[in-house]
């Protein structure tokens, strides 16, 4: 597949997940996964945009997707306040 394919269905993606709702692409990949497809075209290809584009992935991976909360640590930083 070539660059150009690989960055438009990357940006398809990446926007389809930001809009998610009843749409969902079946097969549509995580956006952790979209994050590191990203960074490396940005890296195959020295882009700015393209760098640009897997910033933004890696951001919304970060909004979207926190990582778990660990019951353990929560209550330990409850009870000591």
């Amino acid at each position: 597949m070539s660059r150009g394919l690989r960055t438009a269905a990357t940006a398809v993606y990446f926007a389809e997940a930001l809009g998610r709702g009843d749409r969902d692409l079946s097969d549509a990949p995580r956006l952790d996964e979209l994050a590191d497809h990203a960074h490396d075209l940005a890296d195959s290809t020295e882009s700015e945009e393209i760098l640009r584009l897997a910033e933004a992935t890696d951001t919304a991976h970060r909004m979207m997707c926190p990582p778990p909360i660990d019951p353990g640590l929560l209550m330990s930083k409850l009870t000591s306040e």
